[in-house]
């Protein structure tokens, strides 16, 4: 098999506090020169320092190849963060491999629909159900399992390539990829309670619980909790510690301060330089580290309460529902957990949109799905409401208080002995004949006129 050309790049890649991959600075093998962080362009200056021709111009956007090469270099995609490009070149990416020669103008909606039957029988192949009322387990593939959320990422890219395809004129018309439909990607509702806190808050080392209670009451994403540092957090004038930082995924600034709880989790701390959170080498800890250790404390915990319920005579399928591990708690979770605290406890949307950085409609949408109708919540409502003033009362009156409904007065000239007249409705269809009407209202005038009594017209 023949070697690939080399390109005479050395690739360095550059990473943050938490370990993670930022950006990727490309250097010219044969002089060390910096040639900076895209790639085809240090293709390029490589090429003209060996004296050599420039790479071949890029596929034209008559094909998905050249409208993915398009989208890869333009501003709308360098405008992401690192992670999302990262994420979003490597669908793109699989999207060429899988569509790259076909003509822009070939994909129709037809052709999307088809493609996204493929993703489903795809998923449908990989997923084997595990057990009755469990998660399904997906079989490995040559390139990993086709998972909803898989196909889900690529229905998305694809809707995202066609649209540029639009905007850049190399189709007409509507983009035949929008609102291809899902996947069943189902969200999550998992919230961390307070027995599954404390079991894992025992269970674990003194830098994982630092990280939990900082993950829990500072409501932030673990990338961001990962990274932070001591020059975060500083004390004011009202007493208080309050925590700065810029998240990564938004660049939202949040300056907020911190729960009593976490305050004497931070105080305890002798050593505060560097980063807050370090590994048990008191090095900065690689998110896959931190990651591997945060399970580790799962699964002490789990063993510990299995065990202490297998001595009450618990069986498996009663102590599978109390496992951290078997409700599929993780570390995301913790932040839309403090987010629904402070919804129970009172607080508004604005508020919490303060403390965890979302958008107020986001912070809308995260607690209608993550507080559902309960009993609770429900008394509490009602509890509120009987506690105003202003609550019409729609009580029924007490038998005997007097208030019975007053006889109708008789008319003027009306004795009680006077006999009503009913009128009995002939067979004819449930009617009252109007002759019969006409004559039972003479009948009745006649009488009194013989009577003396003046007529009611």
């Amino acid at each position: 098999m023949a070697r690939p050309k080399s390109t005479g790049l050395n690739t360095v890649p550059r990473r943050d506090a938490s370990g993670k991959i930022i950006r990727i600075d490309y250097y010219h093998r044969a002089t060390g020169t910096k040639l900076g962080s895209d790639h085809d362009e240090a293709i390029r200056l490589a090429a003209e320092l060996d004296g050599e021709a420039p790479p071949p111009a890029r596929d034209p956007i008559t094909i998905i190849s050249g409208v993915c090469d398009d989208y890869l270099e333009s501003s709308r995609f360098k405008r992401l963060s690192p992670k999302t490009q990262a994420l979003n070149r490597l669908y793109v990416e699989k999207l060429r491999k899988r569509w790259g020669n076909l003509p822009t103008i070939g994909m129709t909606t037809p052709v999307v629909t088809k493609y996204k039957e493929e993703l489903e029988k795809a998923i449908s192949k990989s997923a084997t159900l595990d057990k009755p009322g469990r998660k399904p387990r997906y079989l490995k593939g040559e390139e990993g399992p086709m998972t909803p959320g898989k196909a889900a990422h690529l229905m998305n890219k694809l809707t995202l390539i066609m649209g540029h395809a639009r905007r850049i004129g190399a189709i007409k018309g509507d983009n035949p990829a929008s609102k291809p439909g899902g996947f069943g990607v189902e969200y999550r509702w998992t919230r961390w309670g307070d027995g599954e806190i404390k079991r894992f808050m025992d269970a674990a080392s003194p830098d994982i619980r630092a990280a939990c209670a900082i993950l829990f009451y500072t409501a932030q994403r673990p990338s961001d909790v990962v990274a932070m540092d001591w020059s975060r957090v500083e004390e004011r004038p009202d007493g208080r510690l309050w925590i700065w930082l810029v998240q990564q995924k938004t660049g939202e600034l949040i300056d907020v301060p911190a729960h009593r709880e976490l305050a004497k989790i931070l105080r305890e701390v002798k050593t505060k330089d560097g980063l807050i959170l370090k590994s048990p080498m008191g090095r900065p800890w690689i998110y896959r580290n931190f990651a591997r250790a945060w399970d580790k404390v799962v699964r002490r915990a789990d063993y510990r309460l299995a065990r202490k319920m297998f001595s009450e005579g618990r069986t498996k399928d009663e102590i599978r529902g109390h496992l951290i591990g078997d409700q599929d708690l993780q570390r995301r979770d913790l932040r839309r957990t403090a987010m629904t605290r402070m919804a129970e406890v009172g607080a508004t949307i604005a508020q919490i949109a303060a403390v965890s950085g979302h958008s107020i409609e986001q912070t809308q949408r995260i607690l209608s799905r993550y507080i559902p109708p309960n009993g609770a919540a429900a008394a509490k409502a009602i509890g509120l409401w009987e506690a105003d003033e202003r609550v019409i009362k729609l009580m029924a009156p007490e038998p005997g208080d007097g208030r019975k409904r007053a006889a109708r007065p008789m008319r003027a000239g009306q004795t009680p002995g006077n006999r009503k007249v009913t009128h009995s409705l002939k067979s004819s269809g449930g009617k009252t004949p109007v002759a019969e009407l006409r004559r039972s209202a003479t009948a009745d005038l006649d009488r009194n006129k013989e009577n003396g009594q003046p007529i009611d017209v």
